[in-house]
């Protein structure tokens, strides 16, 4: 590439004008929190509390939030972790005992995870009514 005299002398020339200019940079925005998809989970025992009389009545719709609550005082599993859904006050039934444990640690230990039913199935199996999404939401840098 050739270099013409006239663009270099241009070039610096402008060259201590640009280099005394205070450095600008754009406003950062906030940092945002930073959520973490934790997967999908069909909710147990389903069929034996409120949940199937929520979903023949049409109250069960897919992206709507449920509240997850920890359990260690239930006689049947000391990693228990309740699905209700709001505000009915409804219990659904339990995260699978198989999939349960690191759930209740983070809930017990003050993590934000948040879930939502992310499937609602009319037909089939009971146990398979619903399945749910979960998250975990972190604050950057907190």
């Amino acid at each position: 590439m050739q270099v013409r005299r006239r663009s270099l002398v241009r070039f610096l020339a402008a060259a201590p004008l640009a280099l005394s200019q205070p450095e600008r940079r754009a406003a950062a925005a906030p940092p945002g929190p930073l959520v973490f998809d934790l997967g999908l989970y069909p909710v147990a025992g389903f069929q034996y509390y409120e949940g199937m009389a929520l979903l023949r009545r049409g109250q069960l719709v897919e992206g709507q939030p449920v509240e997850l609550r920890a359990e260690p005082g239930n006689p049947y599993d000391a990693n228990a972790v309740e699905v209700w859904v709001q505000p009915e006050g409804a219990k659904l039934g339990y995260l699978p005992r198989a999939q349960n444990v690191t759930v209740q640690r983070l809930l017990l230990g003050g993590a934000d995870v948040r879930a939502s039913l992310a499937s609602v199935e009319f037909e089939g199996a009971p146990w398979q009514a619903v399945t749910l999404r979960l998250t975990l939401v972190a604050v950057a840098g907190g």
